[in-house]
């Protein structure tokens, strides 16, 4: 990644004044918290990957009977994921909801050692070891996916993780 877009700018303002234009478009706080709430839960649940059902998205235009109408079954196969780079892991989490392809994504981001925050729905990393640590939270230097304004990886210092908003693979549904 490059290193000019680890600047240290104010991710979490720039989260904040997105929220509040967000809650803005619903005609409460209640509605607005709700709505994420779902989206929240229908971006994180897990489901049977055995079964191998996909979402089918609608179709928008006819393409040419030459271009691809079908997945390539190589990326039905985990160990694909191990080559790929950040960006790619990133982009398949973020657009591939509810897929296989999106579970695969998320084991290779916790073997690189990047957790989900479901506050901020974004992966952090930890860029040292926490210069604070309790039962409920941690407090340290941080590498994070900025999906929203810059898709790009950024640093946050003195960030503090509260273990809450870390997306367990044992959560209960």
């Amino acid at each position: 990644f490059n290193a000019e877009k680890l600047s240290d700018h104010s991710f979490l303002d720039s989260l904040l004044n997105f929220q509040a234009s967000e809650i803005d478009k619903f005609k409460s706080k209640d509605l607005f918290f709700e709505h994420k709430k779902e989206e929240i839960e229908n971006f994180l649940k897990v489901y049977d990957f055995r079964e191998r059902e996909y979402i089918t998205k609608n179709k928008i235009i006819d393409f040419p009977s030459y271009f691809p109408d079908s997945r390539l079954p190589s990326f039905d196969c985990d160990q694909i994921y191990e080559r790929l780079n950040l960006d790619t892991l990133f982009f398949i989490f973020y657009t591939e909801v509810n897929t296989i392809y999106q579970h695969y994504t998320i084991i290779q981001l916790k073997k690189r050692s990047w957790r989900f925050h479901s506050k901020y729905l974004s992966w952090f990393q930890r860029l040292e070891e926490p210069t604070m640590m309790s039962e409920e939270y941690e407090r340290g230097s941080y590498l994070f996916f900025d999906y929203d304004t810059t898709w790009a990886i950024r640093k946050k210092c003195d960030f503090i993780f509260e273990y809450k908003y870390l997306e367990d693979e044992k959560r209960e549904e």
